[in-house]
């Protein structure tokens, strides 16, 4: 299952709303991630838990589905809050993809 994807990360100012709270994030990341249609879902529903789950209130997740792709947007407030949640939700994504490939076998 091929897994395309490509990254837009710049640096901005403003607020981000989270739980009722104002926090000033400064840093975004935009991932749109590639997959075969009939497994999108599948990945989509099988990370979708993990969002309610957020170690750190540093960041902000958001994750949605358009078509065959996955798209998240991580806003943070310091660069390594940013490297450190596209690495969890890159490794989430990866290892749903794997199980994926797996069952289909």
């Amino acid at each position: 299952m091929p897994i395309l994807w490509k990254q837009v990360a710049y640096k901005r100012e403003g607020k981000c709303n989270k739980k009722g709270e104002i926090y000033i994030m400064e840093n975004k990341a935009e991932i749109e991630i590639g997959l075969d249609y009939d497994s999108v879902d599948i990945v989509f529903e099988s990370i979708l838990p993990e969002l309610s789950d957020s170690p750190s209130k540093r960041s902000e997740i958001e994750l949605k589905m358009d078509g065959n792709s996955l798209r998240i947007c991580i806003c943070t407030d310091d660069v390594v809050m940013l490297r450190a949640s596209l690495n969890t939700w890159l490794r989430l994504i990866k290892t749903a993809c794997d199980m994926v490939e797996i069952v289909d076998k």
